[in-house]
């Protein structure tokens, strides 16, 4: 690979925990690891700070270094800054790439290319090889960190439509064409996917939704012996699309990539909110999970292990509890939908939501081992893949609000709304207590606020 280097400088990446914008927008809020709040407590004027919590007793440090006690309980109302999903980084410089970053072509590029930092997102331009194959492309390069560590990146654009061009980030051990490499990528005119190469061959996993472009985040986690390729839609709930056994020797790159066998002209990829860090420094992955929302208004997530016409079982933190079916409004599989299709949603026909915006009336069977029966006089059962195109089940109207009948309601960044009795706060989460789930933990950097009600 014939490289090129540029003065030093910080990459950087910034984004919000939750926006509804189809392309990532900084927020303002709490700096990372941090959670700043509002709290109300009656008789007393409002207070502004940085919050630390202390099994249930919580700390407020206000703008002015005072710092006060305060009882969660006594409290009528805690209301939380957007928390930023952000690493300690800055901005990339405008110009030439910046140390670490090096960039060059990987084999036969007659073409060429280049790659450049504008307005604060990284620019890589590429060509066509004179003949089809996969191990042409342009990238930039840096060294991963040792050990665990993780690339993530926003594929903004890609400025061709041509049929096979592909935007993506790749780890590979290597600077030579032969090098082995994992490359997620995205594409205007194909599923997402994931290519797995060694030096005695290669395999390819394409992703199960076909709703995947560019305009989505993407990021891939070396650790535990795994290489691990995630897709967010919102750079905040991730899900896996395939992972292998990591089988990398040496030095380790992480690689913003565009490739394509048509056009012959140079054309450009666009990269934005670029990070290549440890996974201690990444601050966490969460993964998408069922949002289930009930009849009475609250709205929780929770994996699901199986379900009857009658019952479901939840998984994860709720292992071994069940909820019945007539309790629950609907259950949104993929999450944010968009609000086009929401509509859907009023409960008035019971059915299965697809990705493409495709209903099918229907009533639940069953769910197990990752797949929804459902089942229609007219068109008899269907199987769902829940990994794929899959985004709802619908099963009848739900309230606006959950009724305010227990003195607690806390709500979170994903659209999370619980009533309970009671609050505490344990190893960085919100515990409340509720009736029919018995209780809840809400991450901190998940909570959105907090307050008392009249029931």
């Amino acid at each position: 690979m014939k490289h090129t280097s540029a003065p030093r400088a910080t990459a950087a990446l910034f984004a919000c925990l939750v926006w509804t914008a189809p392309t990532p927008a900084v927020c303002a809020g709490s700096p990372a690891g941090e959670h700043y709040a509002r709290v109300e407590v009656p008789g007393e004027p409002t207070r502004y700070g940085r919050v630390e919590w202390d099994g249930s007793r919580m700390t407020l440090t206000e703008p002015s270094g005072e710092v006060r006690e305060v009882d969660p309980s006594n409290a009528s109302r805690i209301e939380f800054d957007v928390p930023r999903l952000v690493w300690d980084a800055e901005k990339p410089a405008d110009g030439a790439l910046a140390d670490p970053w090096k960039h060059g072509a990987v084999g036969d590029l007659p073409h060429g290319g280049g790659a450049e930092v504008k307005s604060g997102k990284f620019i890589i331009s590429t060509s066509s090889p004179d003949k089809e194959g996969f191990d042409s492309f342009y990238c930039a390069y840096r060294p991963l960190p040792e050990g665990d560590a993780q690339l993530t990146a926003f594929a903004a654009r890609i400025d061709t439509y041509e049929e096979d061009t592909r935007a993506g980030v790749m780890l590979r051990d290597g600077t030579g064409a032969d090098a082995r490499n994992v490359f997620l990528s995205v594409s205007h005119r194909e599923r997402a996917r994931v290519r797995h190469w060694q030096r005695q061959g290669g395999t390819t996993v394409s992703d199960r939704r076909g709703d995947v472009r560019p305009g989505h985040w993407l990021r891939l986690v070396r650790a535990g012996g795994e290489v691990a390729a995630y897709i967010s839609r919102d750079g905040g709930s991730w899900r896996e699309v395939a992972s292998f056994k990591d089988e990398f020797e040496g030095q380790v790159y992480a690689c913003l990539v565009a490739m394509g066998d048509n056009p012959r002209r140079q054309w450009p990829a666009t990269f934005e909110h670029v990070d290549v860090t440890t996974l201690a420094g990444m601050g966490g992955l969460r993964l998408v999970e069922p949002k289930f929302t009930l009849a009475d208004g609250t709205v929780f997530h929770s994996p699901i292990e199986s379900a009857t016409a009658t019952l479901f079982r939840l998984g994860g933190d709720n292992a071994g509890r069940v909820l019945p079916v007539a309790t629950v409004a609907r259950v949104e599989f993929f999450t944010p939908i968009g609000h086009d299709r929401h509509h859907h949603f009023a409960g008035d026909r019971t059915g299965v939501l697809l990705a493409n915006g495709d209903f099918f009336e229907s009533k639940l069977t069953a769910i197990a081992e990752g797949r929804l029966t459902s089942g229609s006089p007219l068109f008899g059962k269907r199987e769902f893949d829940l990994r794929g195109p899959t985004d709802a089940l619908v099963l009848r109207p739900a309230a606006e609000e959950p009724l305010a009948v227990l003195p607690w309601r806390a709500e979170t960044w994903t659209g999370g709304k619980l009533v309970g009795k009671s609050i505490r706060v344990e190893g960085g989460e919100l515990v409340i207590d509720t009736l029919r789930l018995g209780e809840q933990k809400i991450a901190l950097g998940d909570l959105r606020r907090v307050f008392k009600q009249t029931p």
